[in-house]
């Protein structure tokens, strides 16, 4: 099985910036895999990707070069998973989707888009909610398709999945996000909302 690989945390300076580490990661406009530099610069932590077709991007990774420094303590590789969803020969990270078996550790927490509507249009949002707005398509599974969902998260190996946060979109929109939270509950899954309209 192919992993990525990442380099050795040594640091070298290069002008301004001190070198972390090198790592991949993806062009934010067509999802291409780049090489990619993590980097310290004025006390904080930076990654700089170039993607032939749209050009250098940096972004900012963590707020504090101190608090990355203690984070980076506990990286370390799990046991894996032991029944992914999707079996890979070779990592292809972002092009599938699924627990595969590449990845290191098991699920954390876990995340379900119970929607794709909402209605705020947040610049910084991951999600691109304006499809379900201008009726692209609407995405909402059923309480048959999140009971599945349910289910594949607990058969999870070594360790079954207890966490899942419910997303969007904005979740609080779904007339029926009790009766998915219920759902969620009978199934053993503790539930956490990832949304605004409870702040």
């Amino acid at each position: 099985m192919a992993l990525i690989q990442i380099s050795n945390q040594s640091s070298k300076n290069l002008g301004k910036k001190s070198t972390i580490r090198f790592t991949q990661s993806i062009c934010p406009d067509c999802n291409m895999i780049l090489d990619a530099e993590v980097f310290e610069r004025d006390s904080q932590v930076f990654m700089s990707k170039v993607c032939p077709t749209h050009g250098e991007c940096e972004e900012l990774y963590f707020g504090s070069y101190e608090m990355y420094k203690k984070f980076s303590t506990y990286w370390q590789d799990g046991k894996g998973a032991h029944s992914p969803n999707v079996m890979m020969d070779k990592c292809s990270c972002p092009n599938n989707c699924g627990l595969c078996s590449n990845h290191l550790s098991h699920s954390g927490l876990a995340n379900m888009i119970v929607t794709n509507r909402c209605d705020l249009t947040c610049w910084y949002c991951f999600f691109y909610v304006k499809k379900g707005l201008e009726g692209a398509y609407m995405y909402e599974p059923d309480h048959t398709q999140v009971r599945g969902m349910m289910k594949t998260l607990r058969a999870e190996r070594p360790i079954p999945g207890n966490s899942m946060q419910i997303t969007g979109g904005e979740p609080m929109l779904r007339d029926d996000i009790a009766d998915v939270i219920q759902i969620m509950k009978e199934e053993g899954v503790e539930p956490y909302s990832n949304e605004y309209k409870w702040y």
